[in-house]
């Protein structure tokens, strides 16, 4: 019994030295190591600026002091692009970073206006390349608050006082699901 746990010894020890030796002999000097072959890379050519949102989105309403923003893909040249854009009234232009610019009129929008903004091709970003055509947004800016029915209609004759007045404006001025309940009688003078 002895003798078969000696040569069993006798075997694990020769085992962990050949082991040893070829895990060491891979990484003597001169020795040709096998490495992964490297994985190909795409090279990525620069990609041209993009406007790639604008609030308040295109087609939607303005309020008539409220400024509009515009995200860009990437950072881009500051002046070439407040150059580029056209359409504007007069106002300051504030970079929120690179990619993000906001436009403040100096003065109120006209109301009840259509806007039509341009971004021209020359709008540049950081790595040269320019928009590869314009871009053009329509704004619409908020009428002013305007009554557009009245229940009971103007110069109607023998109401309920206790009859329900409504009116119907050209935009919404409460939010949806809550009622006006007038608690004290008045008296509505329709012109």
């Amino acid at each position: 019994m002895n003798r078969h746990r000696s040569q069993k010894r006798f075997h694990t020890i020769i085992y962990l030295t050949l082991t040893a030796v070829l895990m060491f002999s891979c990484a003597l000097p001169g020795l040709p190591v096998s490495q992964p072959e490297p994985t190909p890379t795409a090279f990525q050519e620069p990609l041209p600026p993009v406007l790639s949102e604008v609030t308040p989105l295109d087609g939607s309403q303005l309020g008539l002091d409220e400024p509009i923003t515009f995200y860009f893909n990437q950072p881009m040249d500051r002046n070439s692009v407040e150059a580029a854009l056209f359409g504007l009234p007069p106002g300051s232009h504030t970079w929120n970073d690179d990619s993000t610019l906001t436009f403040t009129p100096k003065t109120s929008f006209e109301t009840d206006a259509e806007i039509t903004v341009a971004i021209l091709s020359f709008a540049g970003a950081v790595n040269g390349l320019t928009f590869v055509k314009p871009v053009t947004l329509t704004i619409h800016t908020s009428a002013l608050l305007r009554a557009l029915n009245f229940l009971p209609e103007p110069a109607s004759q023998d109401i309920d006082p206790q009859a329900a007045v409504a009116v119907t404006f050209n935009q919404p001025v409460v939010p949806l699901g809550q009622i006006l309940i007038f608690r004290k009688p008045f008296r509505l003078t329709l012109r």
